[in-house]
């Protein structure tokens, strides 16, 4: 008895998987095929047998991945999780500002905005697009130059 294979193909008009149109032309339904009457062939036998082996080596690296993993866990949990000024090296410690320095440094900074607002504002005068006269400024300060006084 000789095997038919018919290709289908989903009818337009149709739902996919309601009714499909077989290239003959003859009208059939696709939950009445039975597919596994079709013939086993050789090739998925022997892929199914070298499956196994790719699998076994990827198995144990997942399983020794996972042991990594649980070590590394268990390394960081024996971390402190806070650590007081006083146990850290003398050279790590932090070194605290005395007052006059950072009221020095705060005045500082509060000359240098002041100098490059007052700046912004002498260049938005000239400017057609007022957002920009800051950023101009700032990429003035950045820009690197060589100036000889006259």
């Amino acid at each position: 008895m000789g095997l038919k294979l018919f290709l289908i193909q989903p009818a337009s008009s149709t739902r996919l998987g309601v009714s499909s149109i077989v290239r003959s032309g003859v009208k059939t339904d696709c939950s009445t095929v039975n597919w596994s009457n079709l013939p086993k062939s050789s090739c998925s036998k022997s892929w199914n047998q070298n499956k196994s082996k790719p699998t076994a080596k990827l198995q144990q690296a997942i399983e020794n991945r996972g042991q990594q993993i649980e070590q590394l866990k268990a390394q960081r949990k024996a971390v402190a999780k806070h650590l007081l000024l006083k146990n850290l090296p003398e050279q790590d410690r932090f070194q605290q500002l005395r007052a006059e320095k950072k009221h020095f440094l705060d005045t500082i900074k509060l000359i240098a905005y002041r100098a490059e607002t007052a700046l912004a504002q002498l260049a938005r005068e000239q400017m057609h697009r007022l957002d920009d006269a800051r950023s101009l400024i700032r990429q003035l300060f950045r820009t690197e130059i060589d100036l000889i006084p006259d």
